[in-house]
């Protein structure tokens, strides 16, 4: 199907804020969001329960109306302050989270269910567009009840695309399916979009999820975007602590910053970091105290098995994940890492292992934000 059936519109959201409820009892639940996608562009707006994502999508879809802020799709303004579009009159798709197919209409009927205005043949031709688009060309005749689960999700992305929206909205659609299909219709999805030229925000709890759909994320926390990135400078190179925590495996080790013949390095526990990039280089200068005390984000994968190596680790616990083992290791001070290594190594619980580091960024915050006490991240 050509990829001119739909045009994809420029999303912009600018200062939205949004309160619930009055006086005291009064709830903000978006304080001056904002970020904007580019036509055909996909962006994921990740956090967890209560950080306002579903608020956001909400409004953008014209189901709540802001208090403050705009939006724009395209060139053109659906709110401000003395504009507010009806929601069928901004052109915006929604795949809701629970799919919202209508149970006494065939698949058929219900993909059509936004193209009532269109001649009847026209109609059908776009219905056998849609189902061809999201590989289920054949189903026309049957019922939601008949369809797995998967099958319902691409029913209702088809519904969604029919009407040709500058804009689609996805609330959380994958929650209802099985953990092992999520990643894999996300791929999915997001072949289908590029395909098809659409420009789509998605909202979800699930890291994984955003980053197999996502161009770019926007990691929320209290109404606000922590940081607005690509899903690799999001793991690799977090702008806070809290996005650190949010986002991927990782531990929290102290450091110290030390600078020699014109180069900045990092002491930890596994050795002398360089520091190789400017921007690595900025946040170690800015987030160091006088004492060059940092605290240093090691992932899962910056930590490399290595027999030869002279720093050894205990193994203390193991998660067998196919091709890798996902090592939590306890260093001779007691710190605690995480280490992604190829299954073949198959270490026992209470075993040393070599251990050396090797990452392209070191990544530091303050050290009062976890020198304290080395600990160990994961998604939430």
């Amino acid at each position: 199907m050509e990829k001119s059936l739909v045009a994809g519109a420029s999303l912009q959201v600018e200062g939205l804020t949004v309160s619930f409820g009055s006086g005291n009892h009064r709830v903000l639940a978006l304080d001056g969001l904002g970020f904007s996608l580019k036509p055909g562009e996909i962006g994921s707006l990740l956090g967890a329960s209560g950080c306002g994502k579903t608020t956001a999508l909400r409004a953008i879809a014209g189901f709540v109306r802001p208090h403050r802020g705009r939006i724009l799709i395209g060139q053109r303004e659906v709110v401000s302050a003395t504009v507010f579009v009806a929601p069928e009159k901004r052109g915006v798709g929604v795949v809701f989270q629970d799919y919202a197919l209508f149970p006494h209409l065939d698949i058929a009927g219900n993909v059509a269910f936004g193209l009532r205005e269109l001649p009847a043949g026209e109609r059908a031709d776009r219905v056998a567009q849609m189902l061809e688009l999201v590989g289920l060309p054949t189903i026309g005749r049957r019922f939601p009840h008949e369809l797995s689960g998967g099958q319902q999700q691409r029913v209702a992305l088809a519904r969604a695309l029919a009407p040709s929206p500058s804009v689609l909205l996805l609330d959380e659609p994958f929650s209802n399916l099985d953990p092992d299909l999520r990643e894999r219709l996300a791929l999915d999805l997001r072949a289908i979009l590029k395909r098809h030229g659409t420009t789509a925000l998605l909202v979800t709890h699930d890291q994984y999820e955003a980053f197999a759909l996502a161009d770019s994320i926007g990691v929320m926390e209290a109404g606000r975007i922590a940081q607005w990135d690509s899903p690799y400078r999001l793991y690799h190179q977090p702008d806070t602590r809290q996005v650190a925590d949010f986002v991927g495996l990782g531990a929290f080790l102290p450091g110290r910053v030390e600078h020699r013949d014109g180069r900045s390095f990092v002491q930890i526990e596994l050795g002398t970091l360089p520091i190789q990039t400017r921007a690595d280089q900025a946040m170690a200068g800015a987030t160091a105290n006088a004492q060059g005390e940092v605290t240093v984000l090691l992932r899962p994968d910056d930590v490399i098995h290595d027999d030869a190596s002279p720093l050894q680790a205990e193994v203390v616990n193991k998660a067998f994940r196919g091709a890798a083992f996902l090592y939590t290791l306890r260093l001779p001070s007691g710190a605690m890492l995480l280490a992604l290594v190829p299954s073949h190594h198959n270490h026992a619980i209470g075993e040393r292992i070599g251990i050396r580091f090797g990452a392209d960024h070191v990544v530091t915050f303050p050290a009062d934000e976890g020198s304290r006490a080395p600990s160990l991240t994961g998604p939430s």
